[in-house]
């Protein structure tokens, strides 16, 4: 079998979830490439000359005319694997026409039925993540690492609130939390604070946010950073800001002790997962399709949703126990790791999606 994987152009998440599969049909010996879409319109004399038996596009749900119709248009059997947070009717019609579509999660099905998209022609396949990249750090890395981010003149250092050395924090067993996303509010960044607002003020922590630079990210780092302020809580958080690595956001994965992520919105929750690979629990909300990727008091914790809100917020009284729970019992948080890496592992690794590739592509008789 031979298979083109093409990407949408307008998200570096869909780079990712394409290159991982990619990597796990090399490792069971299924020929495979990747075409990238370029000014809104796929190269036909790409797919022509790697001659696909069939072509998986990545991407929204919006984006059917460049990853669906198009390479149909040159000949080709083509089965979308498609996030639909949003979705419109837009493309209904032209989608129940396909033989199979592929959905990262079961949030994204139901969200695809409930838009009258025909449920027998959907199917889940979670996104793939890179075990070879996403994994624990032997010490002496981590350690350089967490020297990089640190502030450590001896002359400044006891001025300095501790979340600028966080060489010193893991010394002196300081937890760190962590959430990253293009911009946190969207991750739940702003229920987190709050819910830590909550705790003993004696019980340590520092919580480091990742945010995308970003005009619109930027306006919601300035709300967080306000509200850190209100809480009293700025002298605890760390926000780094910027484009960087892969291996650098590995890093900051394994620099932490828990990763928080109460999502309002989400179609998979790839940082779940790549937390989990790094053997750290995670403090989500049950909803969306977070709850698919952590187990509850397995690999992590699930918040309950906070019925007053108009939109999807998790309740910060339910957040802040599960947070306190991990702060203030190592061997729970250990326990909770070693889990989530040996589930996360088992289920997500570029080769086990690839095998689930391809027994639904056999299901549905395709190609």
């Amino acid at each position: 079998m031979n298979i083109v994987l093409i990407v949408a152009e307008h998200g570096y998440s869909f780079v990712n979830q394409a290159e991982a599969l990619m990597k796990g049909l090399k490792q069971i010996g299924v020929n495979s490439s990747l075409v990238k879409v370029s000014g809104g319109h796929v190269d036909a004399s790409q797919l022509q000359e790697a001659r696909p038996d069939i072509v998986i596009s990545v991407g929204d749900w919006h984006d059917y005319a460049p990853l669906v119709e198009a390479p149909m248009v040159a000949g080709f059997v083509v089965v979308p694997w498609v996030v639909a947070d949003e979705a419109s009717d837009l493309w209904i019609e032209q989608y129940n026409k396909l033989p199979l579509i592929l959905v990262p999660s079961q949030h994204v099905k139901e969200q695809l039925t409930s838009n009258k998209v025909t449920d027998k022609l959907i199917e889940v396949l979670p996104e793939a993540v890179d075990d070879d990249l996403w994994k624990p750090w032997e010490e002496k890395r981590l350690v350089s690492f967490l020297e990089l981010l640190s502030v450590q003149n001896e002359m400044i250092r006891a001025d300095l609130p501790k979340r600028f050395d966080l060489m010193q924090a893991r010394q002196e067993g300081v937890p760190i939390i962590f959430t990253t996303g293009g911009y946190a509010t969207a991750k739940g960044a702003q229920e987190v604070m709050r819910a830590l607002a909550t705790l003993e003020e004696d019980l340590p922590w520092i919580y480091v946010i990742k945010t995308w630079p970003a005009i619109e990210s930027l306006k919601y780092t300035q709300e967080e950073l306000t509200l850190a302020e209100e809480l009293g809580l700025a002298d605890r958080m760390r926000y780094i800001i910027g484009e960087f690595s892969r291996d650098f956001m590995v890093g900051l994965m394994n620099a932490c002790d828990m990763y928080a992520s109460p999502s309002r919105h989400e179609g998979f929750g790839l940082p779940l997962v790549e937390a989990q690979m790094c053997g750290k629990p995670v403090v989500t909300v049950a909803g969306t399709a977070t709850q698919e990727t952590v187990r509850d008091g397995v690999t992590g914790f699930l918040a309950t949703r906070d019925t007053s809100a108009k939109d999807m917020r998790a309740d910060v009284s339910s957040l802040a126990g599960h947070l306190r729970e991990l702060l203030t019992n190592t061997d729970r948080r250990a326990e909770l790791g070693r889990q989530a890496l040996k589930l996360a592992r088992a289920t997500y690794r570029p080769a086990a999606i690839t095998r689930r590739l391809l027994n639904t592509l056999a299901k549905h008789k395709l190609p």
